[in-house]
């Protein structure tokens, strides 16, 4: 992370398959800070300081899905 933070970059979104998870990293004062996690069991949201999307995954048959809502139209999409 501290090379992100070097460039400046305002968030960082890491995907874990083991365990399955969602990690939203942001850049408080040139340090990447947890600021929050997504899980099947604990599927928040994780909404993006830099585009105008959230992210959180879903529980599913074979694997989770990561579902991202476009927030000014509300329009979802799972993958």
């Amino acid at each position: 992370m501290p090379f992100y933070a070097s460039i400046r970059t305002r968030d960082v979104l890491l995907i874990d398959r083991d365990p399955w998870q969602i990690e939203q990293y942001v850049n408080r004062n040139g340090t990447m800070t947890l600021a929050g996690r997504s899980t099947p069991d604990e599927p928040g949201a994780l909404t993006s300081t830099t585009l105008p999307f959230s992210f959180r995954l879903v529980a599913a048959i074979d694997r989770p899905l990561i579902e991202l809502v476009y927030l000014p139209s509300g329009q979802t999409w799972q993958v």
